[in-house]
């Protein structure tokens, strides 16, 4: 984001957009979703407000949250279902960090998911809507 006052001098919207696509590559282990369709939608706002954009990233940067959210694991009494893509991708949760779910969380299930990366409700949507109606139980 330090490079974010020069975005509008080096391509603007075109950089934007450039960049999140290959992000979105990146961090998916079957990248045949990343359409220019789905580039439009995960760029409209800047594309709408390129200022309004940078802004907001610039000041989400800058903030810190005011309490550890670690020690307030335990208070959550809901089922939780941790989805991982198994695919090689950028990005991610890490080992040490599902390692402090698992032993914070009182209802904590991982699930692993073949050939997704990170977007795995991009890129396998039906996995997503099964695990959800796992945890409603339907």
């Amino acid at each position: 984001m330090k490079f974010a006052p020069w975005i509008k001098l080096f391509g603007g919207v075109k950089l934007v957009r450039k960049k999140i696509r290959g992000q979105l590559i990146k961090a998916s282990g079957d990248a045949s979703w990343v359409s220019e369709q789905v580039v439009d939608g995960y760029t409209a706002a800047a594309a709408h407000d390129l200022d309004g954009t940078l802004k907001a990233f610039l000041a989400m940067a800058e903030r810190r949250e005011p309490e550890r959210l670690r020690p307030h694991l335990a208070e959550v009494r809901c089922p939780v279902r941790l989805l991982l893509g198994t695919a090689t991708h950028e990005g991610g949760v890490s080992a040490e960090e599902v390692a402090v779910l698992a032993a914070a969380l009182p209802l904590f299930i991982v699930d692993s998911v073949p050939g997704a990366g990170h977007f795995i409700y991009e890129e396998q949507p039906a996995v997503v809507v099964t695990a959800v109606r796992r945890l409603r139980g339907s």
